[in-house]
């Protein structure tokens, strides 16, 4: 028997270029530039569900979830940067989001329930993790607009290499037009 595991979640994932605006808006904000390790550009997506460590042979009722979900393309538009402070997080986000990517999180989340997933019971805050280890308390600030074409969503393993963390695209799901 297998007992390999995998440690996976849903995302939806930039492409380079709104990869790098995110990064150039998160250092034009003078007090975060340099606060805590910054997150691997690389690695910059916005989580849809965790779902943690799972045996690699329970991987397919993941990817069939994913195979279910039927939401349009929209875009995505990151308006605030701030901070979670129990977390020791510096993020952007927005507090205003499209219903599409409230349909996409929902339909995910109860395409999951046969794959033994229980959605969280906190308010979804969608946000782009961008330092973490942030030990100082961050007021919530307008950033100039970043426009985010969301056109898919991706399932994403995170792997431990020398030097940290990196997520591998799994698979992924593109948003019918």
């Amino acid at each position: 028997m297998n007992d390999a595991t995998v440690r996976i979640f849903f995302a939806l994932w930039p492409d380079a270029m709104t990869r790098r605006m995110m990064l150039r808006s998160f250092q034009a904000v003078d007090d975060l530039a340099n606060i805590g390790r910054p997150v691997n550009v690389q690695n910059l997506h916005l989580t849809l569900h965790f779902i943690g460590n799972i045996k690699e042979q329970d991987l397919d009722c993941y990817l069939r979830a994913g195979d279910a979900v039927d939401v349009s393309p929209f875009t995505l538009k990151l308006t605030s940067a701030g901070g979670f402070y129990r977390a020791q997080v510096a993020w952007l986000g927005c507090h205003v989001f499209p219903l599409q990517l409230s349909q996409l999180r929902e339909q995910l989340g109860e395409q999951l329930g046969p794959c033994g997933y229980v959605n969280e019971d906190r308010p979804f805050r969608p946000h782009v993790t961008m330092a973490r280890k942030v030990r100082a308390e961050i007021a919530t600030r307008p950033i100039d607009a970043i426009r985010w074409r969301v056109n898919r969503f991706v399932l994403l393993e995170s792997v431990q290499v020398k030097s940290g963390v990196q997520y591998r695209v799994r698979q992924s799901w593109p948003l019918p037009a």
